[in-house]
């Protein structure tokens, strides 16, 4: 009696067909693969918009300095550009908040919509199974 090893894999025919990677994945996978590409670009879009208030952020100060060292002994001319940098600062963090606010929103109604998808392919999947059931030849009660 010859022993088979376990852990040998099974033979395929050399002309068979490789399987798709498609054709693991189930439609759950797919939403879950598709919202997280979504949130991803959202991600990418805030990110890119914050970074850019940073760098206006860092050019902004560099002028404060330039104008206050121009500025000398004229605290007016001084204060008017802290007032300026001040706005701009304000301004900034104010786009900050409200771009926050937006990704959440956005995000979350990405999450939404894919969610409410996968459900409704459940339902209908669920409901073309049972309605393919009651075709059968003993479906009728007794």
């Amino acid at each position: 009696m010859t022993r088979t090893s376990r852990s040998a894999a099974p033979r395929l025919r050399p002309d068979a067909p490789m399987p798709s990677p498609e054709q693991f994945v189930s439609p759950q996978m797919r939403h879950l693969q598709a919202v997280q590409s979504r949130l991803l670009d959202e991600t990418r879009t805030f990110h890119a918009a914050w970074a850019e208030r940073r760098r206006q952020a860092m050019a902004d100060l560099g002028d404060l300095t330039a104008e206050m060292i121009a500025a000398g002994p004229d605290t007016g001319r001084a204060a008017h550009a802290l007032d300026l940098w001040r706005d701009g600062a304000r301004t900034r963090l104010a786009a900050d908040a409200e771009d926050w606010m937006r990704l959440w929103l956005r995000c979350a109604q990405h999450v939404v919509r894919e969610v409410n998808e996968t459900e409704s392919e459940w339902i209908n999947g669920s409901a073309e199974i049972v309605r393919l059931a009651g075709r059968g030849r003993h479906a009728t009660p007794v």
